[in-house]
């Protein structure tokens, strides 16, 4: 089935579910309303106030659902929809209610009615991408294209022990690559046709790599892990029985044959939703303290109190920072403590950075990352992260690439909050030391 007739199937259905939701707010108004408040006059309102609303909501919805990447078939995974479904149904709430407020203020039943329609579509949107997942997984029109790498009489004992066509049912094979045939002797690299034919995988969209490490010395599991882990959305490790203590995996189960999964724990929209919220929160608290350190700082600041600092993200996009403009030699300890950096929370606000992440990028650390850092596109700069507050994170470049991968993979709300502690200690031991190191913005 074409991928453009699968999109408009899903965008139809998004409209459907708005469409059901605003009848059902509809009608729950005035069949909750006497019950609720039996001394307001019940008046029967014209569903044609609601239609009115249909069009741009219906506009605004699909972009919506569109910047959560719900029509991106190759992302069609049920955590995914269902929490991005939540997500863009939220972000229809604002303005919605907003236009209601200032253009429809004499509609006082349809503000109410509108209010339990924008519930009913927080139960509706989620349910229905939740069937939609299951019938096009199950039905195998939309399939995860992956890679199999192993020695072929593994690859092919695996299949047949889990049943090929019901694991083959929601993923698409591109290629059988043998370990032998895909690295040099020594394993440290690619060879040259194995490069070349990765690289066209990965432009035929590849997202799922399993390994297959029976037989793979560990400096060949290393380099392919090295290749992927960076370009894919997730490998999985099919272990033999001396595999099975590695760290920092996921073991899961597939009918009977385990599988240890390496992914990034923010690539999960629930997680990302939450570290969204965290940096919402103290991006609104940390206003008023943005404001005082603005005033405190004037005096060593002279002419514009902030200025713009052009950065990158791990995926080479350009962003832009806001800094105090402060003459070190008069106010260094704005330096030394890193209020510095205290207006960088209006970006956190915009959602351009957040306040634990990678450091942004300057132009001459781009040798240090790979340029097709796909997967890790959606991973914001923050103010601090784990590299910033290590003892030798500003000494040793080779570790940064390192630490920035094991935050993704490994990110918590108690590592963040690690991280932020251990920041504030070194802000606070700094003060009245000279500057060291290679302290950059």
């Amino acid at each position: 089935m074409s991928r453009y007739l699968l999109r408009g199937g899903l965008v139809l259905l998004d409209v459907a579910c708005l469409l059901a939701a605003f009848w059902l707010g509809w009608r729950t108004r005035f069949t909750l309303l006497p019950i609720l408040l039996p001394e307001m006059p019940s008046v029967e309102q014209p569903w044609s106030l609601y239609l009115d609303l249909l069009a741009p909501s219906a506009l605004l919805l699909i972009i919506f659902v569109a910047r959560a990447r719900l029509y991106r078939l190759a992302d069609l995974e049920m955590r995914h929809q269902v929490y991005g479904a939540m997500q863009a149904a939220l972000w229809l709430a604002p303005p919605i209610l907003a236009y209601l407020v200032i253009f429809q203020q004499s509609y006082e039943f349809s503000r109410l009615g509108t209010l339990f329609a924008l519930a009913w579509l927080l139960l509706l949107l989620p349910a229905a991408r939740a069937v939609a997942f299951l019938v096009l997984s199950r039905s195998g029109w939309v399939r995860v294209p992956m890679l199999f790498i192993g020695r072929p009489d593994r690859v092919e004992s695996f299949l047949k022990g889990v049943g090929r066509r019901r694991y083959m049912r929601g993923n698409l094979e591109l290629a059988r690559l043998d370990p032998a045939q895909l690295l040099t002797d020594d394993g440290g690299d690619f060879r040259p046709h194995a490069d070349e034919q990765v690289n066209a995988l990965l432009e035929r969209g590849l997202e799922k790599v399993v390994v297959f490490m029976e037989g793979m010395p560990r400096a060949h599991l290393t380099t392919v892990l090295r290749k992927f882990e960076i370009r894919v959305r997730s490998v999985k490790l099919v272990p033999d029985a001396a595999s099975m203590s590695l760290m920092g995996a996921r073991i899961v189960r597939q009918d009977d044959q385990p599988l240890l999964t390496v992914e990034q724990a923010l690539w999960r929209p629930a997680k990302r939703a939450i570290k969204r919220s965290v940096d919402l929160v103290a991006g609104i608290l940390a206003l008023p303290l943005v404001a005082l350190v603005i005033l405190l700082a004037l005096p060593f600041m002279g002419g514009r109190p902030l200025m713009r600092i052009r950065r990158y993200d791990l995926a080479r996009r350009p962003i832009t920072l806001l800094q105090l403009r402060v003459d070190y030699a008069r106010g260094g300890w704005l330096f030394q403590s890193g209020l510095y950096k205290l207006p960088e929370m209006l970006g956190v606000l915009l959602g351009r950075q957040s306040l634990v992440g990678p450091a942004p990028l300057i132009p001459r650390e781009f040798e240090q990352y790979p340029g097709d850092m796909g997967a890790f596109s959606f991973i914001k700069p923050g103010l601090t992260g784990l590299w910033q507050v290590s003892d030798y994170g500003y000494f040793e470049p080779g570790q940064r690439l390192a630490m920035d991968m094991y935050y993704a993979m490994n990110w918590s709300l108690r590592l963040d909050g690690r991280i932020l502690l251990e920041s504030f200690m070194k802000g606070i031991s700094s003060l009245g030391r000279p500057r060291q190191g290679g302290m950059r913005t």
